[in-house]
């Protein structure tokens, strides 16, 4: 009975360590994503997807975005010859929970 109650107390034990765990990398998380708005129908640029996702920006904009899965830019109309990318927030966050 002694032996069951030592492996009781230690998987107790072992389910305190793991909630602390989890506590510390769901703060990590959080803290990474600060700053962001989270709301799928927000743009972003390259430097908020390196923030999201905790690449480099010259990582994101160099091989990220050229990969063939990636989600396309909008189209904007601007009447300039150069434009800015920007990305559908859900679009991007929905790419990284599948992968």
């Amino acid at each position: 009975m002694m032996n069951v109650n030592a492996n009781i107390a230690q998987l107790n034990q072992t389910v305190e360590q793991l909630k602390q765990r989890i506590e510390i990398l769901e703060a990590e998380k959080t803290k990474k994503h600060v700053g962001l708005d989270m709301n799928p129908s927000a743009l972003w640029t390259p430097k908020h997807i390196a923030r999201y996702t905790g690449f480099s920006y010259g990582y994101v904009t160099q091989h990220l975005l050229k990969t063939e899965d990636f989600p396309p830019s909008i189209n904007r109309i601007t009447h300039t010859k150069r434009q800015r990318k920007l990305y559908k927030a859900g679009e991007i966050i929905a790419y990284f929970n599948k992968k």
